[in-house]
């Protein structure tokens, strides 16, 4: 009876493990092209989001705490510890914030910006905003 139960339990686990081993994987979405010396200096015109209550605490890609009330940001390209000047077009307010995280972004997106960040800018009663963004000086 010992060896008829191990039988199974071994052939049950060679099923799962074929069968999860069939199962497709997601395809990745491709990172952005890190923005150019001259785009960074003139400025990239992208699309924001914000991260606020949600995600206060987690650990950033840095290893700090995330804080929805510093000026941070995250971004999928740039060298942690750079710093952006982000400005909103449509009325002119900017923020100086600090990348310190790759995480949060959603396929596609290129900067994530704290609570604070988007409160600045006038951005917080929209989940994603037009910015532009530029080394800060």
């Amino acid at each position: 009876m010992t060896t008829a139960r191990f039988t199974l339990a071994l052939a049950l686990t060679a099923a799962l493990l074929l069968v999860v081993g069939c199962v497709p994987t997601p395809e990745s979405v491709p990172l952005p092209p890190p923005p150019t010396a001259q785009e960074l200096e003139q400025g990239v015109v992208t699309q924001a989001l914000w991260f606020g209550q949600m995600h206060q605490g987690r650990a950033t890609t840095s290893g700090e705490d995330f804080d929805m009330r510093k000026l941070t940001a995250s971004h999928a390209t740039l060298a942690l510890g750079t710093r952006l000047e982000v400005r909103n077009p449509a009325n002119g307010r900017a923020a100086v914030v600090t990348v310190n995280d790759r995480g949060f972004l959603e396929p596609g997106d290129e900067l994530g910006l704290s609570a604070a960040a988007a409160q600045a800018l006038g951005i917080q009663d929209r989940r994603r905003s037009t910015v532009v963004y530029r080394l800060a000086r």
